[in-house]
């Protein structure tokens, strides 16, 4: 009986360097560009924000940085008008600032 390594002898096959620029071409290729918000859409979002810290709701907050766009779920503490930033209390209790510059989409969550 032949005792083979199986697919141990391929772990190797690829070199640090190869595997580091296939993971930096992933990242790239699943980057997209920043959405287009009109004034429209930017007074929606301002409602919605308002509405969520008037009655205390959570809001799912998708933001664009940096070419993903990421969710920020929680309540929205407070607004800072001068800095255009919204702080908000995620739902692990951990205080955040989301710039309304990055905001692309604001949804409340109903409880």
């Amino acid at each position: 009986m032949i005792r083979d390594r199986g697919l141990q002898k391929w772990q190797g096959f690829f070199m640090t360097e190869h595997v580091a620029e296939l993971k930096m071409l992933r990242e790239e290729l699943e980057k997209c560009e920043k959405p287009l918000i009109d004034e429209y859409q930017r007074v929606e979002f301002d409602e919605q924000v308002a509405y969520a810290m008037e009655y205390n709701m959570p809001l799912r907050l998708s933001t664009w940085l940096g070419g993903f766009i990421t969710d920020t779920v929680g309540r929205v503490h407070y607004f800072d008008a001068i800095q255009q930033q919204l702080r908000v209390i995620t739902l692990m209790g951990e205080q955040t600032r989301v710039s309304m510059a990055d905001v692309v989409d604001v949804e409340i969550i109903d409880d």
